[in-house]
């Protein structure tokens, strides 16, 4: 664990990928009306951030596609590392 900061965070290592992949399955599940699809690579290196919140706010960003797309639009989510980033350093 990498630790706590003053507003309550919990800092520690998140499986980005593993992360998306049972969020977007999840949505598929329950959100049949749309056609999701997520795109990660194997390599995708962890990142440092509080798991639930990071979880939270991909959970909104979900939610928001569904929600103000009409039904049978695709949802593809995408996730990489941007030049230069890696790991603890960004993504």
């Amino acid at each position: 664990m990498f630790g706590t900061s003053a507003v309550g965070l919990r800092f520690d290592e998140v499986d980005l990928a593993g992360l998306l992949r049972r969020l977007v399955g999840e949505f598929a599940h329950t959100r049949p009306e749309h056609d999701w699809s997520l795109k990660v690579p194997d390599d995708l290196p962890p990142v440092v951030a509080d798991p639930a919140r990071l979880r939270e706010v991909f959970q909104n960003l979900l939610a928001n596609a569904a929600k103000y797309s009409e039904p049978g639009t695709p949802v593809a989510v995408t996730a990489g590392v941007a030049d230069g980033a890696a790991g603890k350093e960004g993504i």
